[in-house]
C-alpha cells in the first residue's frame, strides 16, 4: 500500500516537470518571435544613398578640384566623392646657353734691336686685353758702345777672340765650379808694374763669366783696370765686375800651381753674386781647369807663399 502511494506521487511529479519545461520552451519561442517583428509594420525601406561626385579635371599644373560629397538619401548617407587627380606641373624652362668667353689678345710684338750696348733694345711687346698676350722677346744686344762691364756674349770663348798678347808676366786661366754651371775665363798681366817680393802686380785685361743666367763679357781694358785689387803675396786678391743689376765678386781670381805638385793648382777662387747689397745664394768655389802663361815651362804662377 505504501509502495503504491509513493509510485503515484513520483509519476505526478514527473508529469509536472515536463509541463513546466514545455511551457518555458513555448515562452522562450514567443519572446524570440516578438523581438524579430518590426515595430512599425508599415515602415518603408531605407532610401538609396546619393551617387559619388565626379573628380574635377586638372588644369594646366594646378591641382584638380575634389569631387563634391554626394547628397545623402532620406535615410542612408551618400558615399563621399573621390578626390580629383592632381594636375601635372608646368615644365621648367630650359636654361640659357652660357655666353662664349672673350678670346685672349695675341702676344706682344718683339722688342726692337738695341743700337748701343747690351742695355738697349730690351722692351718687350705689351700684353693685350683678356688673357695676357705672350710677352715680346727681348731685343738683340746692341753693338759695343754701351757699358763695357755689361756686354753679353754667346760664350766665354767668343769673348776671348782676338785677345792680344799679355805684357810682362801674364796668365790666361779658366776656372769652373764642380758642376760646370759657372765658368770664368780671365786674362791677367803685370805690364810695367813692379810687385813686392813674392807678389805679382796683376791687372785684368779680358774677363768672361758664364752663369745659368747667361755670359758676361768685358773687353774694355780701361774699365777692367780698376776692377782688380792686389794684396800681399796675392793671397787675398779680389776682382769685382758689375753687369746690369748684378755684381760679381771673385776672391783669389788668379791661378798658381801647387808648390809640391805642379799638375794641380792651389788657392781656389770663390764667386759671390750680388743684387744690390744682397748676395744671391752662397759663395761658389771655382777651381782652375786650365791655364796658359808665357814662362819657360808654361805653368801659371802667382804670389806666395799662402
Amino acid at each position: 500500500m505504501l509502495r503504491s502511494t509513493l509510485n503515484d506521487r513520483r509519476e505526478s511529479y514527473a508529469a509536472g516537470t515536463v509541463r513546466y519545461l514545455v511551457a518555458a520552451a513555448i515562452l522562450e519561442l514567443l519572446l524570440a518571435c516578438g523581438a524579430s517583428s518590426p515595430a512599425n509594420p508599415n515602415a518603408t525601406a531605407t532610401s538609396t544613398g546619393g551617387s559619388t561626385g565626379g573628380g574635377g579635371s586638372a588644369s594646366g599644373g594646378a591641382a584638380g578640384t575634389g569631387g563634391a560629397v554626394a547628397t545623402s538619401g532620406a535615410a542612408g548617407g551618400g558615399l563621399a566623392g573621390s578626390a580629383g587627380q592632381s594636375g601635372s606641373g608646368g615644365a621648367s624652362g630650359s636654361s640659357g646657353a652660357a655666353g662664349a668667353g672673350g678670346a685672349g689678345a695675341g702676344g706682344g710684338s718683339g722688342g726692337t734691336i738695341g743700337t748701343g750696348g747690351r742695355d738697349a733694345g730690351m722692351a718687350g711687346g705689351s700684353a693685350g686685353a683678356g688673357q695676357a698676350g705672350a710677352g715680346g722677346s727681348a731685343g738683340a744686344p746692341g753693338s759695343d758702345g754701351g757699358r763695357a762691364d755689361s756686354d753679353l756674349s754667346p760664350s766665354i770663348d767668343d769673348c776671348f777672340k782676338g785677345l792680344r798678347a799679355g805684357v810682362g808676366n801674364f796668365q790666361e786661366a779658366t776656372k769652373a765650379s764642380s758642376d760646370r754651371r759657372y765658368r770664368m775665363r780671365l786674362a791677367l798681366e803685370t805690364g810695367d808694374r813692379i810687385g813686392t817680393s813674392g807678389s805679382y802686380a796683376w791687372s785684368a785685361f779680358r774677363f768672361a763669366l758664364e752663369t745659368p743666367e747667361g755670359v758676361v763679357c768685358v773687353t774694355d781694358e780701361v774699365a777692367l783696370a780698376t776692377t782688380y785689387v792686389n794684396t800681399h803675396h796675392n793671397c787675398a786678391d779680389v776682382l769685382t765686375v758689375t753687369a746690369g743689376d748684378r755684381r760679381y765678386v771673385i776672391q783669389s781670381p788668379d791661378s798658381a800651381i801647387d808648390y809640391g805638385d805642379p799638375t794641380v793648382y792651389r788657392r781656389p777662387g770663390t764667386l759671390t753674386i750680388f743684387s744690390g747689397a744682397q748676395p744671391i745664394g752662397a759663395a761658389i768655389r771655382l777651381d782652375t781647369a786650365s791655364c796658359n802663361q808665357a814662362s819657360a815651362d808654361g805653368k801659371c804662377r802667382s804670389g806666395g807663399p799662402c
